[in-house]
């Protein structure tokens, strides 16, 4: 069953696991009241500059598609606590990761290796090379 998107704008939570998506319509970011997004295994390759207008997302799960990158707007996500790559082919590290400012969890496992970069961040939480860490543990080592 097909749904125009923008008669779900009172939408908080959105669940496309495992859904054939590749990509999403600009018109995603009329959801303005979501405030979870799962993606997971949808086969997206890229993200539209629109996911920036989800200003009251909270956790975002992008794992297991084939994202090389991130776009721009993503820092405009303020309110974002919870942001899940693991799975992905990112191979630069987005550096508007580093300007969400409520950001607790982040999950980067299976990309690339951004250990330096990782570092600037202040999490609480980390899952990266099929491990979890407190934050503080991983700094520590």
């Amino acid at each position: 069953m097909k749904y125009d998107i923008l008669e779900l704008y009172n939408l908080d939570y959105l669940d496309l696991y495992g859904k054939n998506i590749i990509s999403l319509p600009k018109e995603i970011g009329a959801l303005s009241n979501l405030e979870i997004f799962y993606l997971v295994k949808t086969g997206l390759s890229e993200l539209p500059k629109e996911i920036g207008k989800l200003q009251k997302l909270k956790e975002l799960d992008l794992r297991n598609n084939n994202l090389i990158e991130l776009p721009k707007e993503i820092e405009k996500l303020q309110k974002l606590e919870g942001l899940a790559l693991s799975g992905n082919k990112i191979k630069k590290w987005p550096q508007e990761i580093e300007k969400l400012q409520n950001l607790q969890t982040l999950n980067i496992d299976k990309n690339e290796s951004f250990f330096k970069e990782i570092r600037k961040l202040k999490l609480e939480e980390l899952f990266l090379n099929d491990q979890y860490y407190k934050f503080q543990d991983f700094l520590d080592e």
